[in-house]
């Protein structure tokens, strides 16, 4: 009887396993790979380095990550390198940003002038927080606020993460009411949900995390002073572009408007 040699029908080559090799870079893909590229702006390492390895592998760890689920065979040194020399370009002719992908030209756009240092404690960051169990604590959490995410998503998930941490928001409205005479309304525009919608409105008020994005580690506690209360639109106008508003930032868009 001739010997069947074929496969299980449940075997997998770890080719078809693989991540499509045309899967888009991140937003945080696209930073890592900018922190290379401006470590190394006189001589690119080489794409069999140790380097590119180490990148290659953060990458993996980003995708699986953000799709909740393993990246294996992801993103290959060689094809890290082709990645990184995107900024190359880029820097040596700015008119070439309609050849390249969007992302690498938004993410050039807001931090390829800035120094190593800044991008380096960005790049850092996300590679510190691509582990943790806060990025996968929630899904796809940017549409909702409409956030324009040039930093970072993992980054963003995180902080959206500490927002949405109910024990320490309870114990901030407890403590801001305590200061107030038992009212919660907006820190930047005195809006107050309980005197517009009464009875409805009674305890409503939205939590908003001031610390910046490129400061937030993993499993650190949140204590109530990186918390501020605001109302929804105060919120959504805080997010709505990059760089976020700081609380200062916030409340002198509002004098502003006060002025006019």
């Amino acid at each position: 009887m001739a010997r069947n040699n074929s496969p299980p029908a449940l075997y997998r080559s770890p080719k078809a396993n693989s991540t499509p090799k045309n899967v888009p870079l991140s937003q945080d893909e696209w930073i890592l790979c900018l922190e290379v590229y401006l470590r190394h702006r006189g001589r690119l390492p080489k794409g069999n380095s140790r380097e590119m390895h180490e990148l290659s592998e953060s990458m993996r760890r980003i995708r699986a990550a953000l799709a909740g689920k393993p990246a294996e065979h992801f993103r290959p040194p060689y094809g890290v390198l082709r990645r990184v020399q995107e900024f190359q370009y880029l820097d040596r002719d700015p008119e070439c940003a309609d050849k390249k992908p969007k992302r690498a030209c938004d993410v050039w756009n807001v931090w390829g002038e800035k120094p190593h240092a800044t991008v380096a404690q960005i790049a850092e960051a996300i590679k510190k927080c691509i582990v943790a169990e806060e990025v996968q604590a929630v899904g796809d959490v940017h549409l909702e606020y409409n956030y324009h995410v040039v930093e970072s998503q993992i980054l963003t998930r995180v902080h959206t993460v500490r927002e949405r941490n109910q024990r320490i928001v309870i114990l901030k409205k407890e403590k801001f009411q305590d200061e107030n005479k038992g009212r919660l309304f907006c820190e930047a525009c005195d809006f107050d949900f309980a005197n517009r919608y009464p009875r409805h409105g009674d305890g409503y008020i939205e939590c908003h995390h001031i610390k910046p994005l490129s400061e937030l580690r993993p499993g650190e506690e949140t204590a109530l002073d990186d918390l501020a209360l605001l109302c929804s639109n105060c919120h959504r106008m805080v997010h709505y572009r990059r760089p976020w508003l700081d609380m200062r930032g916030l409340e002198q868009v509002l004098n502003r408007a006060d002025a006019r």
